[in-house]
């Protein structure tokens, strides 16, 4: 969720956010446009299903633009730290951005 504190009117604007790890690779990112926000304290918020991500930092980004002018760039902190079970190979090297747990069988057979 983000809050902004709208000014003046936005007719032709684009929202886009970013979701990075801690080496700044983007991780998902999403975009709206045209975007009309009114004046007054506005909250754009994204709803996920899941966020299967590897346990560490994250950092988001949004930007909003009227008319292709940058109005605003966040680059937000605190940064979000994922804590949760690790789904992932016992070895760093191996390690990947997803973390989704799966079922592992042999014949059918776990």
């Amino acid at each position: 969720k983000f809050t902004a504190d709208i000014r003046q009117p936005i007719k032709m604007g684009h929202y886009g956010v970013a979701l990075r790890n801690h080496e700044q690779q983007v991780i998902w990112a999403w975009a709206v446009q045209p975007l009309r926000l009114e004046i007054g304290e506005r909250e754009l918020s994204h709803t996920f299903p899941m966020l299967p991500l590897r346990p560490g930092p994250y950092t988001w980004l949004a930007a909003l633009y009227e008319e292709g002018d940058l109005v605003d760039w966040w680059d937000c902190v605190p940064e979000m730290i994922v804590a949760t079970e690790v789904h992932q190979h016992p070895q760093e090297e191996w390690n990947a951005i997803l973390n989704i747990p799966s079922r592992f069988e042999v014949d059918g057979r776990r």
